[in-house]
């Protein structure tokens, strides 16, 4: 018996085409929450960023970095709508008040984990 046959049955699979199947779930369940964990880094990323070079553009946070365009772009509008971050004028964003304190406590969080 393979080891993939001794295993099935614990995982609810009935037979290969259903073990495949919950390998690739289980790798995609994966591969999610690396992209959270990765979308996570990369706002905290532009954060820092725009705390301390305000008014940039998304092409200019990309280019500082190294976040391909197209996440930064999603990505501000994800902050925009937590009011994380703001528009002064057309294309060219900063930090709130909101976003400063939310970088500062994550921050702080990861210190004190890391102690």
């Amino acid at each position: 018996m393979s080891l993939q046959e001794e295993w099935m049955p614990e995982f609810g699979a009935t037979s290969h085409s259903s073990w495949q199947n919950l390998l690739i779930v289980s790798h995609y369940k994966k591969l999610v929450h690396l992209n959270r964990i990765n979308l996570l880094m990369s706002a905290t990323k532009i954060l820092t960023l725009l705390h301390t070079t305000p008014r940039l553009s998304p092409t200019l946070i990309s280019s500082k970095t190294g976040i391909p365009i197209h996440y930064v772009r999603n990505l501000l509008v994800v902050l925009l709508e937590l009011k994380l971050v703001e528009t002064l004028s057309r294309g060219l964003y900063q930090i709130t008040r909101l976003g400063e304190y939310v970088l500062h406590e994550m921050s702080s969080a990861g210190r004190q984990r890391d102690a």
